[in-house]
C-alpha cells in the first residue's frame, strides 16, 4: 500500500514537471497569484490612483520613497524577487542596481519606506498577499501587521517623512484601508532614448577587436526581429562600435544616448567568448532602449554573465520598445 502511493505521488510529479517543460514556463510555487517573479511593475494606490514612486529616481540610500502621478519614468517601476517562503519578494526599483524598498529604521507603525543598499532582510522582505478584490496589501514580513501605506492623494515629496506628510509612503497597522492596497501593471523596463533611426533599424559602424562576438550579438538581436540590427557606412542615424582601456573602473562596456558602444579591453581581452557576447549583446540592448533587469538569465542583467540569447523578458521589452521608434 504504501509503496502504491509512493508510485502515485512520483507520478504526479513527473506529471507536473513534463507539463512545465512543455508550456516553457517556470513557476515559483510561492508567487502570489496574478505575481511572476522578475517582472517589473507600476505599483498603484487603490486611494489615490497614484503610483509608488522613489523620489527623482536618485539612487542613493535613504532616498524617500512616496507616490506620484504616473510618468512613465524608471522611479515608478519596480521588480518583484521571489525570496523565500510564500509570496515572500524583494522589491527593486529599476532606477537602482544595488538597492531594494526598505523601512526606515526603527520598524514600526508609520515608520517611513526608502530605498537602501540591499543587505537587510528585515527592514527589506514583503509578504505580498491578493486580496478578494484583486488589489494586493504589501506586509513587512518581518511584522505582517504592518502594510505599506500612502497618506492622502497628493504628489509625495523628498522631506516629507512623516506618516502625515502629503504624499508620503510609509508602514502602518494593517485595517483594510484603501490608502493600504496597491494594484500591479505590468511595465516594460526601457532607457528614456534609443538609437534606432525612423525606419526602425538600429544601423552600427565602426570596429572592435570583438568583431565575430558583436556578429554573433546582431545576429541574436536580428533572430528575434529580422533585420532589426543592420551594419552601414553611410547611413546618417547609426551607433558607433569602437574599444577603450580603462584598468579597475568595473565598466566593461558603454552605450551612450550620442551613438557610442564601446567595450573595455581591460577586461574583454580576460574574458571567455560566452561573457564577451554577453557584453555585446547587453549593449546592443541598451542602443535598442532596453534597461537594466534583475533576472540573472536576461541578456540585459546588470552584471556580466555567459548568457547571450534575449529570453521571454528581453522580448516582451524589445517589443514594446518597438512600439516607440
Amino acid at each position: 500500500m504504501k509503496r502504491k502511493i509512493k508510485i502515485t505521488i512520483l507520478c504526479v510529479i513527473l506529471l507536473f514537471v513534463i507539463m512545465l517543460i512543455m508550456t516553457g514556463k517556470t513557476v515559483f510555487a510561492a508567487d502570489t497569484a496574478g505575481l511572476t517573479n522578475y517582472y517589473v511593475y507600476n505599483i498603484i494606490n487603490r486611494n489615490s490612483g497614484k503610483y509608488l514612486n522613489v523620489n527623482y529616481g536618485t539612487d542613493a540610500n535613504g532616498t524617500n520613497v512616496n507616490q506620484y502621478t504616473g510618468d512613465g519614468s524608471p522611479e515608478q517601476k519596480f521588480t518583484l524577487h521571489w525570496w523565500k517562503g510564500d509570496g515572500i519578494y524583494k522589491i527593486y526599483p529599476l532606477c537602482s542596481d544595488s538597492r531594494a524598498l526598505d523601512v526606515y529604521r526603527p520598524l514600526q507603525n508609520n515608520s517611513s519606506v526608502d530605498i537602501w543598499e540591499d543587505n537587510d532582510d528585515d527592514a527589506q522582505l514583503w509578504k505580498i498577499e491578493k486580496l478578494s478584490n484583486g488589489y494586493y496589501v504589501i506586509r513587512l514580513a518581518y511584522n505582517t501587521s504592518l502594510a505599506l501605506t500612502a497618506y492622502g492623494t497628493a504628489n509625495g515629496g523628498g522631506s516629507g517623512t512623516s506618516s502625515t506628510s502629503a504624499g508620503n509612503v510609509f508602514v502602518s497597522t494593517y485595517t483594510g484601508a484603501a490608502n493600504q492596497q496597491w494594484s500591479f501593471s505590468r511595465t516594460p523596463a526601457l532607457l528614456t532614448w534609443d538609437l534606432v533611426a525612423s525606419d526602425k533599424h538600429l544601423y552600427w559602424t565602426g570596429t572592435t577587436k570583438y568583431s565575430s562576438q558583436f556578429a554573433t550579438a546582431v545576429s541574436n538581436w536580428n533572430a528575434v526581429r529580422p533585420g532589426l540590427i543592420v551594419e552601414t557606412h553611410v547611413h546618417a542615424d547609426r551607433a558607433t562600435i569602437s574599444d577603450f582601456y580603462e584598468a579597475n573602473s568595473g565598466v566593461v562596456g558603454q552605450t551612450s544616448s550620442g551613438g557610442t558602444i564601446k567595450f573595455n579591453t581591460y577586461y574583454m581581452d580576460g574574458y571567455s567568448t560566452d561573457r564577451r557576447i554577453n557584453c555585446c549583446v547587453h549593449e546592443l540592448g541598451h542602443a535598442l532602449r532596453l534597461d537594466h533587469m534583475k533576472d540573472a538569465s536576461s541578456v540585459m542583467y546588470y552584471s556580466n554573465s555567459t548568457t547571450n540569447k534575449p529570453n521571454s523578458q528581453d522580448i516582451w521589452n524589445l517589443n514594446q520598445a518597438y512600439l516607440y521608434y
